[in-house]
């Protein structure tokens, strides 16, 4: 386990120096980039919650943090004195679509209640404790399989799809495309846990290099994650996805 810890107490500075704690703890720990934004986005809703908020002269000013690093998860824990007020049980209204009456804050505790596993309050003694639980995302390699079903190829994919395994995978789609001469492919994301911006990037180029030899490529099996990635960023308009293999072979 390796333990952070800092207290901040100059309200005009806090943001500079969430900078630098951060960003000593990504060196230290070794964090991946989307584990490393995660903590950054709870550590940043939480404290400047208490700079808005929290901050009276009757209390002891300043918020302490602690990080600690285990091997699965992190866990954050933020400690002030103040006025006994849950911030978890916050709920904002979401999916406003009134745009003359909608609130324009007040959605970072949700966003900070997504990315945690578990959070939990406490107040004793006019001492406030806010204990954050998030998992690690814990670094895989990718690994694939292909097969031919009549005259598609079936490309499995097994991990994480980000920047450091995009160039194995983009290296086999220039086997299947430019060497075996595929031009039907089917990929399987069954067990694809993660897409990120990198491997959307590396479909794309596989599509353009289809379009020019009248191939197709496709996708099924995404889980929910992955199918909202595709659809937040407009990739479904230019892939056919499916929910089966099986479905997705007679689609072709």
């Amino acid at each position: 386990m390796k333990a952070y810890k800092y207290i901040f107490k100059r309200q005009e500075f806090w943001q500079e120096e969430l900078t630098e704690f951060h960003e000593s703890i990504l060196r230290d720990a070794e964090l991946d980039e989307f584990t490393g934004g995660d903590l950054y986005i709870i550590l940043e809703e939480l404290i400047s919650n208490y700079f808005k908020y929290s901050v009276q002269p009757k209390y002891k000013f300043g918020i302490e943090v602690r990080i600690d690093i285990l091997t699965e998860t992190i866990e954050i824990i933020l400690e002030y004195e103040g006025d006994d007020f849950n911030p978890f049980n916050y709920h904002p209204v979401l999916y406003e679509t009134d745009v003359e009456n909608a609130s324009i804050g007040g959605k970072g505790i949700q966003m900070v209640k997504k990315l945690a596993e578990t959070f939990f309050y406490a107040r004793e003694n006019y001492k406030i404790k806010l204990h954050i639980v998030k998992n690690r995302i814990m670094e895989t390699e990718m690994t694939f399989t292909e097969r031919i079903e009549g005259n598609v190829l079936i490309l499995s994919l097994d991990g994480r799809l980000d920047i450091m395994s995009c160039d194995s995978l983009q290296k086999k789609f220039d086997e299947i495309i430019d060497i075996q001469k595929q031009n039907l492919i089917l990929v399987d994301c069954e067990k694809l846990s993660f897409i990120s911006s990198a491997g959307l990037r590396l479909f794309m180029i596989a599509l353009k290099k289809l379009n020019k030899i009248n191939g197709k490529i496709a996708f099924c099996a995404f889980n929910m994650n992955n199918r909202k990635i595709f659809d937040i960023t407009g990739y479904d308009k230019f892939f056919s996805i499916y929910d089966s293999i099986q479905e997705a072979l007679e689609a072709f």
